[in-house]
């Protein structure tokens, strides 16, 4: 491939990910606000060590249930 034809395909690549990073973004965000206006609360600040912490307890008791 010459450096033309590498310039424009990750240019492209680039594109692309901006596009889809948005779209997440944007979809998320039109996701939350329609559980919150359903009335669900919705926590997006998580205490992430206390989260762990949370999930490596239950992980036995989901495994027995699999």
């Amino acid at each position: 491939m010459s450096d033309a034809e590498k310039k424009v395909f990750l240019d492209a690549a680039q594109a692309g990910t901006a596009a889809q990073r948005k779209r997440v973004n944007d979809d998320e965000a039109r996701g939350i606000a329609l559980l919150r206006k359903e009335g669900m609360t919705v926590t997006e600040k998580v205490d992430g060590d206390a989260f762990r912490k949370a999930a490596v307890t239950a992980q036995p008791a989901h495994h027995q249930q699999a």
